[in-house]
């Protein structure tokens, strides 16, 4: 079985490791507003994750809740979620964080966390990628990244899934 890779660096600027595509997944919130962590960083790069976060948003208006859905992908429905900007390297906005954290809420939700995973396996199978990932749903979310590591280890890896973690250090 393989084993999370760590590198040092900016998840904003992926490091190639091989011939296959880049999928970078992060934890975003039901809440409609993305500003902060690595979504912000992600945004500053390609205003286009943005763009697709709203864009989701809007389509959740027009049906059944204004509110996101926990374990959904905010994404291009066409592209199974999946938001490319460049010709190698896509991002996938995973819902798992039900509104904002502070100190006493954390908002992030485990359940939905592994549904996206779940999907994001199925991209990267279907697609041929690889993930590139920022240490998701550990930081302002306020998951437990030992947990998420479990996760990682029992979703990604098991499914035979190269997997790179960013430690990004200023």
């Amino acid at each position: 079985m393989n084993n999370i890779k760590y590198l040092i660096g900016d998840v904003t600027f992926p490091q190639k490791q091989s011939d296959k595509k880049i999928v970078i997944p992060h934890v975003v919130n039901n809440a409609g507003a993305m500003g902060a962590g690595v979504a912000l960083a992600l945004l500053r790069r390609w205003g286009v994750v943005y763009d697709e976060y709203m864009r989701y948003f809007e389509r959740r208006r027009s049906e059944i809740s204004p509110d996101g859905i926990l374990g959904e992908i905010a994404g291009p429905p066409l592209e199974n979620g999946l938001i490319n900007v460049d010709s190698n390297i896509s991002v996938v906005n995973m819902i798992a964080q039900d509104n904002f954290s502070n100190n006493s809420n954390r908002a992030l939700r485990y359940d939905a966390l592994v549904l996206c995973m779940k999907e994001v396996e199925y991209i990267c199978k279907v697609g041929n990628g690889e993930i590139h990932a920022p240490k998701f749903g550990s930081d302002i979310a306020g998951g437990n990244w030992e947990f998420i590591e479990e996760l990682i280890y029992d979703i990604w890896l098991t499914a035979g899934l190269n997997v790179y973690i960013y430690n990004y250090k200023r």
